[in-house]
């Protein structure tokens, strides 16, 4: 069974878990995404010719690019019930609500061999929705990571920025989303309740 966070709407992210607390969610945070944001803005400031790219190029995903809102919400309640027995977490929406289609991300950290698994299930799923898809697989956050040193298939463990001119805007991106929040959980939507599984229906 799949719980989402509370938080979010279909211009942001929200957050997904087999689990009602959103357990790896949450310590993923503290333990991945803060420390590997921090840590790369300090680089960036100090020596952008020499950059680590190990913690994202370990940070492995598997998105599903879909028309609608709606189209993720039904992606993740399919797979909630073919596969309840399968473990997953992630996030889906939008991180720029310009873009006319939805993605839903799931996370797979350092166990880029969960692909094998994972994939060919999500794949049929989407097969099934009668709706134009995507899927694709990337490393660390596309924003920006790919932004600054191109497509993760590139990267090296050690790397110079390659696209100079947006330097500044993601140093300033970075700035605003590590020290925009008050709450380190807020970077996730997450909520203060988690007892709500999908039920198909719209308010989960």
């Amino acid at each position: 069974m799949i719980f989402v966070g509370r938080r979010g709407n279909e211009d942001s992210w929200r957050s997904f878990e087999t689990d009602p607390t959103l357990r790896i969610t949450k310590k993923r945070i503290y333990e991945r995404c803060v420390p590997c944001l921090s840590d790369l803005l300090k680089a960036l400031k100090r020596s952008p010719h020499e950059v680590s790219l190990e913690i994202p190029m370990e940070c492995w995903k598997l998105s599903v690019i879909l028309p609608s809102y709606d189209d993720c919400m039904r992606l993740l309640e399919l797979f909630s019930e073919l596969f309840p027995n399968e473990y997953v977490y992630g996030k889906f929406g939008t991180g720029d609500k310009k873009k006319p289609t939805k993605v839903v991300v799931f996370h797979l950290d350092q166990n880029v061999e969960r692909l094998k698994d994972i994939e060919p299930k999500v794949l049929s799923i989407c097969s099934s929705l009668n709706v134009p898809f995507e899927i694709k697989t990337s490393r660390g956050c596309s924003h920006p990571y790919e932004v600054l040193f191109g497509p993760h298939e590139m990267w090296k463990k050690k790397m110079a920025v390659i696209n100079w001119k947006r330097l500044e805007e993601v140093i300033q991106s970075l700035e605003k989303m590590l020290y925009g929040f008050e709450k380190v959980s807020e970077m996730a939507n997450l909520g203060r309740t988690w007892n709500t599984p999908f039920s198909g229906e719209e308010g989960i």
